[in-house]
């Protein structure tokens, strides 16, 4: 059952266009800071970090929580850094569908 609850959480996080477009922005320059983030978003800081608080829920990035506070892709062995290594497109890039703060 937590693994259909893990799944569940991971397809959550990747429905959202937005959410998306933040783990573009994260797979073009690792580890961007939440200001650096908001450049490329039509959205408030807190909706940005409303977002990136579920991308790491689904344990697509990881947020260290220092000063700058940046946002990064985790490494293979987590549900991003697999579907990283598993060579899916990026959004930009759809064939099929496919954030350090």
């Amino acid at each position: 059952m937590a693994e259909r609850h893990d799944t569940d959480v991971l397809f959550k996080a990747l429905a959202d266009p937005s959410r998306r477009k933040l783990l573009d922005l994260l797979h073009a320059h690792d580890g961007r800071t939440l200001n650096e983030l908001c450049e490329h978003l039509d959205m408030t800081r807190q909706g940005v970090t409303q977002h990136l608080d579920l991308l790491e829920a689904a344990n697509l990035i990881a947020i260290v929580r220092a000063r700058p506070r940046k946002a990064a892709l985790p490494q293979s062995g987590t549900a991003a850094g697999n579907l990283r290594s598993a060579g899916l497109p990026n959004s930009k890039n759809r064939a099929s569908r496919r954030s350090r703060i």
